[in-house]
């Protein structure tokens, strides 16, 4: 009997300290597999309910998960573990999305284009995707808003409104069944003006297209003339600037009185000669005869 209990008790004793033994590699095993990989720190303004262990995904694929949420200051240190394996550049960004109806979390990374990749200890910024809550208070806002909207007095305003409406869409439908035919045949007139003018330009087209050339070439000319009249005007200018500076024997016959006066006597004299030859002619001709 006591031989029996000696190894019922060894037995007990084997099976605890192998079972201690599974548990103990099974264990170290699942701390190894957590601890490979490398660890990334996010600065976040809010985690709106993150949660240590939260998964961290990349397009739908869980590549790590939340290790350690530090609050400090006026942010929150998040740091996650990436696996093995996966690698971000540098330039990735993080937010916070729901991952189901019931308000689970997840950290959402969003890779770059980066050449070099995040490595241990480096830290990012990330952002926080509005979720259900962030809705629900959006709605809460949006229903407050349209209650004060929709009060006494603002309904009395929309009812004036609504009922000046529909005295003005009273008074054009009147306007149009009175004076109906008459704006339809305004309009048929303006239509009809439209397609004449149109069809006079298609008609006249060459005419008008030789008329303008001739305003071309008549405008060219009156450039031209206008040319030559600025050249007759320079030159008039500097005959007259040499005249009024004493150059040349006009310059002279005006700006020198003297000689204004010599050419009086001159021409006195020449009258004077003339009216003596006219009654006396024998005293200058002589004729003689064979």
């Amino acid at each position: 009997m006591k031989h029996s209990q000696m190894a019922a008790v060894i037995g007990a004793t084997i099976f605890f300290v192998l079972v201690g033994f599974f548990v103990g590699i099974f264990w170290l095993g699942q701390y190894r597999y957590s601890q490979t990989g490398y660890l990334v720190e996010i600065i976040f303004d809010d985690i709106s309910g993150l949660h240590r262990d939260d998964p961290v995904q990349m397009r739908g694929v869980q590549i790590g998960k939340v290790e350690k949420i530090i609050l400090q200051n006026n942010y929150v240190r998040v740091k996650i573990r990436i696996d093995k394996g996966y690698h971000l550049p540098k330039d990735s960004k993080a937010s916070i999305q729901n991952i189901g109806l019931l308000g689970e979390k997840a950290v959402n990374m969003f890779p770059g284009r980066s050449q070099q990749y995040l490595q241990d200890g480096d830290v990012i910024h990330g952002q926080v995707t509005p979720g259900l809550e962030n809705l629900r208070e959006i709605f809460n806002q949006l229903q407050s808003h349209l209650q004060e909207v929709l009060n006494i007095e603002n309904r009395q305003k929309f009812s004036k409104l609504l009922s000046n409406l529909e005295k003005a869409s009273s008074d054009i439908e009147k306007l149009l069944n009175y004076h109906g035919e008459d704006i339809g045949g305004a309009i048929s007139g303006i239509c009809q003006t439209s397609e004449t003018s149109a069809r006079m330009l298609t008609e006249n087209r060459s005419t008008i297209n030789e008329i303008l050339q001739k305003l071309k070439t008549t405008s060219t000319r009156l450039d031209s003339v206008s040319n030559q009249f600025c050249e007759i005007s320079t030159t008039l200018k500097q005959v007259a600037d040499k005249i009024h500076s004493g150059q040349g024997t006009m310059g002279k016959l005006v700006n020198d009185p003297a000689l204004y006066y010599e050419m009086q006597a001159v021409v006195a004299k020449i009258d004077s000669l003339a009216e003596d030859v006219k009654r006396n002619p024998r005293k200058y001709l002589k004729i003689s005869l064979f």
